[in-house]
């Protein structure tokens, strides 16, 4: 007969079937790990900006208040704010997480936090990322907003109305397996 056991000593199942039903749980557990195999990392900028220092084409563009931007037009954005004496860049934590994994980005000094989940897609060419600001869970949060992103896409967001002091948040999403 068929019996799968757990092992507390050794934190394994201890399992007796047919050599059918052993090769079908190996292809699950397979399966499995290749889901864990993905990974997201991010690169985010936490840059506060005077309103005259926002292109025209970002600054009220978008009623979401999203900008997806090529990693050309990005660098040449963020070349321009890092030589302004007026911009500061805040923080530029790196993260990478596992496929579907949230994270928590705090910054005391703009007394905000960002909540990141990022999906990795069946084919392994965009990453669908949900962003939360100011809030315990992705569920919790004062906005809530989602997008998908290909290799090489970056997006501006604006959380201006989100926090105390005027902000942009850049993301930059290489994929790596």
């Amino acid at each position: 007969s068929n019996s799968i056991v757990f092992n507390d000593a050794t934190l394994s199942f201890v399992i007796r079937a047919t050599d059918d039903v052993h090769a079908e749980i190996a292809d699950l557990l397979g399966q499995l790990r290749r889901l864990q195999d993905l990974q997201v990392s991010l690169e985010m900028s936490i840059v506060t900006l005077h309103a005259d220092q926002v292109p025209r084409e970002i600054n009220g563009s978008n009623k979401s208040g999203t900008h997806t931007l090529k990693s050309p037009a990005l660098q040449a954005l963020v070349k321009s704010w890092q030589t302004d004496r007026r911009s500061n860049i805040v923080m530029s934590p790196k993260i990478t997480l596992m496929n579907g994994q949230t994270a928590t980005v705090n910054s005391d000094e703009l007394n905000t936090n960002l909540i990141v989940n990022g999906v990795v897609s069946g084919d392994r060419k965009s990453v669908r990322l949900a962003l939360g600001i100011n809030g315990d869970t992705l569920e919790s949060v004062v906005r809530r907003q989602q997008t998908t992103l290909e290799e090489g896409q970056s997006l501006v967001l604006d959380i201006t109305s989100d926090i105390s002091a005027p902000a942009k948040l850049l993301k930059k999403l290489p994929i790596t397996a």
